[in-house]
């Protein structure tokens, strides 16, 4: 005889929260300098059939390359940004240490439904600088046209 279990609803399970300690240590002088350096730095896509994925940075120097992390799509362009007006789609990539060299590689996803990665060489941001800004144009010959080209400007 074949018994049947009787239908039990899905629960949604819940994951336990992280809860910090009170802040007890204070921060060092070297924290707070290298927190001060840092500075947002955006995408402006002008590519409408690439869609950009991740991104990670190689601090210039750095024999490890930093981990792949989600860019946050549509943030609205930076209000005080003569770039504020221009089309295209924006993109926050994260935070930045100025004054330092960098590389940025950057996965597209294309309308192919290849994921491709862009790399822009040697950014850096100036100090006096709020915000950085990398164009994905849509800039190389024909053959080359759904390869994702970044480059470096400066806002």
């Amino acid at each position: 005889m074949i018994v049947k279990k009787s239908y039990t609803a899905p629960r949604l399970l819940t994951q336990r929260p992280v809860v910090f300690d009170d802040p007890q240590e204070e921060a060092s002088p070297e924290d707070l300098a290298a927190t001060e350096r840092l500075r947002p730095l955006y995408l402006l896509s002008r590519q409408t059939d690439v869609t950009p994925i991740a991104t990670r940075f190689t601090i210039h120097g750095d024999r490890r390359r930093g981990n792949w992390q989600r860019v946050l799509h549509d943030p609205g362009a930076p209000s005080d940004s003569e770039w504020a007006d221009t089309e295209g789609a924006w993109f926050f990539l994260g935070y930045v240490p100025h004054s330092s060299h960098f590389k940025i590689e950057l996965q597209t996803l294309g309308p192919d439904a290849k994921t491709r990665i862009a790399v822009a060489n040697e950014v850096s941001v100036p100090p006096h600088r709020k915000f950085e800004l990398v164009i994905l144009s849509k800039r190389g010959v024909a053959a080359f046209s759904n390869v994702a080209h970044l480059e470096h400007r400066q806002s």
